[in-house]
């Protein structure tokens, strides 16, 4: 996973090694296995490897360690002649348990003599420290000593006759909490009480490092060859010096590179163990191993180690009277605020006292206060002097960056080491300003400017009514949060600036038992963060590669990956000519798990396109339900609407038809709309109508229609209620129902724009009339910081964004992506793999699930678990599900003008037109022109038909020249690509049809060519095609990776049409052929063709079934 990406694509090596595998697996099918592919099916054996990082402080010298740095290696530990406290009871341990010479077994020798390879194994290093071999055990021992080195019995004595030596049984990791922290359990064999006692001083220490590797004894290279995996971490670094935590986990990130992923490993800690004393004299021991990130449970965000009393505050506010934020009322006084609750309790408490404190937050400084990791509210709208009021609740003045929050929790919240052992930091906390990434949205603002604000991007739409809003100068001193890569817009996240009394406040929050984990603590950030965006982020702290504390965006940003290309195959065998594949997995299971939350949204989705509500966001169930309803339930609305009967249609189309055009807003509207969707493109007007009396504005056909029927039904019921009312209630009545702009302060979210900026707006009274509604700057709520306003924002927020995404669902097909996770899991155990990471994404090659699956979601891994037992080694995948947005076919919400925030910059929304919503300009290549398919055959250079070459040509006649018993799959396939958004590609047909005579002259070119009767090009039931995409890039026969990419090997499979770019041995990317057999076919061939020789056979449409 780079940075916080979620649903990256394996990395090219392991895709690699992937194919490797199935190749190996899929031998024998249609060539003979070899036999390096034999050994490496049958003769392969899995290991297991387990050291401990236990140091035997001697007693010879009053021996005394101290850490000495290393540039190269991080540093180690040496000895010094000072007494260190006269500990040297390491010798007395050795002692204890029967060693007779312990001088033989202190500092790193008795971890190095007990390392757990499959058995006990000595690891034996020069005197450079270079790691040489193990010492082979083998035979008997013949003396009563309780070491022994050499033996593989005799361990332990012989009292009660000669034991085996001990040994690894198994080991099971698995992931907790979505891969944040693994987990191992490790079973051993002991077989008496002096093997016992030694492993129990070895590895039953709590809190101490262990190194757990595993992996296969043999792997296979590129040629199929069989190589055998050599040393590992353990060998040639554990013992050696004390390495630093993240270059163990990229050393075990290499061994799992040059072994082909054969290979694995764990570091972590000893957290508990158990044993066993059995009747035969032996032991059973379990030890729980954990990796180190475990310590973000552990270690408390309120670790207090500071003595500040009121007093000492108190005193603090009257020497500092008069400072910004201590003394000046009304700028941002903090008295009485969480922020100095909380100074006492942890490094982190007063860090944010100390920087109100002392940091001169009147100045600005570029770079610190203004463009930096902080922010003063208070003094960037003195210094903007914009007219905005005065913030209200003062002590929420200060801001820090998300970025600067993380810095801090490195650097204040880890546990402080001695100088003579310093240990590395337990975690590192990724706050990198580039390296972290989160979801954005057109218009997003911080609803809750307590909790967290960010530099606003304020969109124009077509459906903008806003005439003025003022953007407050202010955020320019903010750091940037929105950025975009052509179509793909993201936020960094380490640029959402947080509140400090947020802060403080998620800091006060404990426990039952008083205790706040640091996990816990991020975990309120994010939560409060989520909440603030009305939940377009979905930010959550995870652990990433055991120790790197990192934020990541649960919702999927579109366009920012490149969607997996289908990798494993699942379930099967794949015949491709020569090349043929097999799966390597053993088990899969597939399961939903509905939660309450997702009810509702599941109903919604189960209706006709989602229906349109603003209170829910189905469009990711409803791609999952594409062309079906549920009948009994076939639409869902906020309200009830009115059926209308037939005349009142004909009253309300007739009344359309009379309407008058508003000039200059015609818009673009269905293009591309779906892969499956006519290419069709239509204009559209707007109109002001006439209905019942009443005027409808600047409207379109269906949003007339339906305020139409609404007022039909509205007046009916009001004519019951007259009908039973007196005279006098009516009139009460009626004035009740007049416009009152409050009823809109919840569901319209524009509205709430101007009323917490200040501008200007066209807002549609329940008269369907127009009022315009003004809110001056002096008079905005921003800065107010109202709950009430809050809530509003909440709701007006979230029926914007349910009724935006349900525009361009219906627009595009593209479900939205704010959901997160959905509740459909599949689970898979394949033979021993390393290399795959949680939050990767995946995609089978093998569609045994239901079609509609592959379309409406996208596989996301969150479970990688191993299980090393029997001499044998497997893993256990599983996988989230998200809705599934294809890359060619997304449409951003992001269209429209932008205002960038200069000084005294006023958005003035109705000044020229606007690019239509859900329209996509790739590097300013906007077309709807069709798929051209070109006829370029030739044979020995001239061209087949010199009437269509180099000229464009139908599907119907690219179809007809092709075999007749091929052409409805190359017709769907075609087809397939017109209607799926290929839009202004070209296919370059290149050859179709080869006679049997040219096949005997291209043989005689090249032996490796086809003999006659062998090529599916005798029979015409393949073609040969180049494809130049839409922005001019032309795919050709030695490219792999574009075609697949770019989906059209994918359409292909779709059909059972195969692809020339998997053959073993060669590429042939532009080769797509239907696979047959090729004996049946020359068979019926020379039926067809009785008396002629061959080279004169005509075969185009010879039955190849």
């Amino acid at each position: 996973m780079t940075g916080n990406i979620i649903g990256e694509d394996f990395s090219k090596n392991l895709k690699d090694e992937i194919k490797r595998r199935q190749k190996a697996h899929g031998s024998g099918f249609a060539s003979q296995r070899t036999p390096d592919q034999i050994q490496y099916l049958n003769n392969r054996n899995a290991w297991l490897k387990l050291a401990s990082s236990v140091y035997v402080i001697g007693e010879q010298t009053n021996t005394n360690f101290k850490y000495q740095e290393n540039d190269s290696t991080g540093g180690e530990f040496i000895q010094t002649d000072a007494n260190r406290d006269g500990i040297y009871d390491g010798v007395e341990r050795l002692k204890a348990i029967g060693i007779s010479d312990p001088e033989n077994f202190v500092g790193n020798q008795l971890a190095q003599k007990t390392v757990l390879f499959n058995t006990l194994q000595e690891a034996q290093f020069d005197s450079k420290s270079e790691f040489t071999s193990y010492k082979t055990r083998s035979g008997i021992s013949k003396t009563n000593s309780l070491w022994n080195s050499n033996n593989s019995y005799g361990l332990g004595g012989s009292e009660f006759g000669l034991s085996p030596a001990p040994g690894l049984l198994s080991a099971d990791i698995k992931c907790v909490n979505r891969g944040s922290i693994r987990e191992a359990t490790v079973t051993i064999k002991a077989y008496n009480r002096f093997q016992f006692e030694l492993l129990e001083l070895v590895y039953l220490r709590l809190g101490y490092s262990v190194m757990l590797e595993w992996g296969f004894d043999k792997y296979i290279d590129n040629n199929q060859k069989i190589e055998n995996v050599g040393n590992t971490f353990i060998e040639n670094y554990w013992f050696k010096n004390q390495v630093p935590n993240l270059a163990i986990y990229s050393w075990i990130e290499h061994y799992r590179d040059i072994y082909n992923f054969h290979y694995d490993g764990f570091y972590g800690k000893v957290t508990n163990f158990d044993w066993q004393f059995n009747a035969d004299g032996t032991y059973d021991i379990t030890l729980k191993l954990i990796t180190r990130g475990d310590v973000i449970e552990s270690l408390t965000a309120r670790n207090k180690v500071l003595s500040v009393t009121p007093e000492d505050i108190q005193e603090d506010i009257d020497d500092q009277s008069g400072i910004l934020g201590f003394g000046k009322k009304g700028v941002g006084e903090i008295p009485e605020s969480n922020i100095v609750g909380v100074s006492g309790d942890s490094k982190l408490g007063y860090k944010l006292y100390e920087l109100v404190r002392d940091k001169k937050w009147a100045e600005r400084i570029e770079g610190d206060t203004v463009r930096g990791p902080f922010f003063s509210w208070e003094s960037a709208r003195e210094h903007y002097d914009q007219n905005y009021p005065n913030i209200d609740l003062p002590d929420y003045n200060y801001f820090m960056t998300f970025g600067k929050l993380l810095e801090y929790c490195q650097n204040l919240l880890q546990p402080t080491v001695g100088k003579e052992f310093p240990e590395p930091a337990a975690l590192v906390f990724n706050y990198s300003e580039d390296g972290n990434v989160g979801t954005t949205y057109p218009n997003l603002i911080s609803l809750d400017p307590k909790v967290c604000i960010i530099k606003p991007q304020l969109f124009q739409t077509s459906d903008n009514t806003i005439e003025e809003l003022n953007i407050p100068d202010y955020f320019n001193d903010l750091k940037e949060y929105n950025f975009n890569d052509g179509d793909c817009y993201f936020g960094k996240i380490m640029n959402i600036y947080l509140n400090f009394e947020f802060i403080a406040e998620s800091l006060a929050s404990v426990n039952d038992e008083g205790e706040l984990s640091i996990f816990g603590f991020l975990e309120q950030i994010t939560t409060g963060i989520n909440k603030s965006f009305g939940n377009i982020i979905n930010l959550e702290p995870i652990i990433k590669d055991d120790i790197i504390v990192t934020i990541i965006d649960q919702n999927p940003i579109p366009g920012l990956v490149k969607p997996p290309t289908p990798t494993i195959s699942l379930f099967g065998t794949e015949i491709s000519g020569s090349n043929t594949t097999s799966n390597f997995v053993t088990d899969i299971n597939f399961k939903t798990e509905i939660t309450p939350d997702l009810a509702t949204q599941i109903t919604v989705g189960a209706t006709a396109g989602g229906s349109a509500t603003k209170n829910y966001d189905a469009t990711p169930f409803s791609n999952w339900n594409k062309g079906l309803i549920d009948r009994q339930n076939p639409s869902f609305q906020d309200t009830p609407g009115y059926e209308a009967e037939d005349e009142d249609l004909s009253a309300i189309n007739a009344a359309w038809e009379a309407g008058k055009e508003v000039g200059n807003i015609t818009k673009f509207i269905n293009i591309r709309i779906s892969k499956n969707a006519d290419q069709t493109s239509e204009y559209e007007v707007n109109k002001n109508v006439k209905f019942e009396g009443i005027t409808f504005p600047n409207v379109e056909y269906t949003t007339f229609v339906s305020l139409a029927k609404g007022f039909l039904y509205a007046k009916n019921v009001f004519k019951q209620i007259v009908e039973v009312l007196p005279s006098t209630i009516v009139g009460n009545f009626l004035d009740s129902l007049l416009y009152d702009e409050a009823k809109q302060y919840d569901n319209n979210f524009q509205l709430y724009l101007v009323r917490a900026f200040g501008g200007k707006i066209n807002i549609q009274t329940e008269k369907g009339n127009t009022k315009s509604v003004s809110k001056k700057i002096k008079n905005a709520l921003y800065t107010q910081l109202s709950d009430d306003f809050v809530t509003q924002g909440h709701q007006s927020f979230k029926g914007y964004v349910n009724l935006n995404n349900q525009k361009l669902f219906k627009e595009t097909g593209q479900p939205s992506t704010q959901i997160g996770f959905l509740p459909l899991k599949l689970g898979f155990t394949t033979e021993g793999i390393s290399g795959i990471k949680i939050y990767n994404s995946f995609k089978s090659k093998t569609r045994f699930l239901p079609s509609q699956y592959d379309k409406a979601v996208n596989f996301i891994i969150e479970q990688v678990d191993h299980k090393i037992a029997d001499n044998n080694w497997t893993t256990n995948l599983g996988c989230l599900s998200i809705p599934k947005t294809d890359s060619e076919q997304y449409k951003s919400p992001f269209k429209g003008k932008t205002r960038s925030l200069t000084p005294e910059s006023t958005l003035i929304v109705n000044n020229g037109p606007i690019d239509p919503p859900g329209v996509i300009d790739r590097d300013g290549l906007l077309t709807d022109d069709p798929l051209k398919i070109i006829d370029n055959r030739t044979v020995n250079g001239i061209p087949v038909n010199t009437s269509t070459y180099g000229q464009e040509i139908s599907i119907s006649t690219a179809v007809g020249y092709m075999n007749k018993n091929v052409q409805y799959q190359f017709e769907q396939f075609y087809n397939n690509l017109k209607n799926g958004g290929y839009d202004s590609y070209v296919i370059s047909i290149n050859a179709v049809y080869r006679s049997f005579q040219r096949s005997v002259e291209l043989k005689e070119q090249n032996p490796k060519n086809a003999s006659p009767g062998k090529s599916v090009h005798n029979y015409a039931a393949g073609v040969d095609f180049n494809v130049t995409d839409s922005l001019g890039r032309v795919l050709r026969k030695a490219d792999y990776d574009p075609w697949i990419e770019q989906g059209i090997v994918a359409e292909a499979e779709k059909v059972g049409i195969l692809w020339g770019g998997y053959f073993a041995g060669y590429r042939d990317s532009i080769h797509f052929y239907v696979n047959f057999n090729r004996d049946t076919a020359l068979r019926n061939a020379a039926a067809d063709n009785p008396g002629k020789p061959q080279r004169d056979w005509d075969t185009q449409n010879t039955d190849i079934k």
